[in-house]
C-alpha cells in the first residue's frame, strides 16, 4: 500500500492541520545529534554531570 503514488502524495493530518496554521513542519530522527541540537546539548548535559558528580545525592 505505500508503495501507492496516491497513498505517498497524502500528508499526515497533524502536518495538514499546522501547515494550515502558516508553520513549516520539519521532524528529525529522535536520537541522531549532529542533526537533533537538542539531542546535541542533552548529550553534552549528561557528560558534564558524569564527569563532575561525586556519586552523592547532593553533588548531583
Amino acid at each position: 500500500m505505500t508503495s501507492q503514488p496516491d497513498f505517498q502524495l497524502q500528508k499526515l493530518i497533524l502536518i495538514e492541520e499546522i501547515e494550515q496554521q502558516g508553520h513549516l513542519v520539519m521532524f528529525f530522527p529522535k536520537f541522531h545529534c549532529e542533526i537533533n541540537w537538542t539531542e546535541y546539548f542533552w548529550a553534552q548535559c549528561k557528560r558534564y554531570a558524569r564527569k563532575h558528580w561525586d556519586y552523592t545525592l547532593a553533588g548531583l
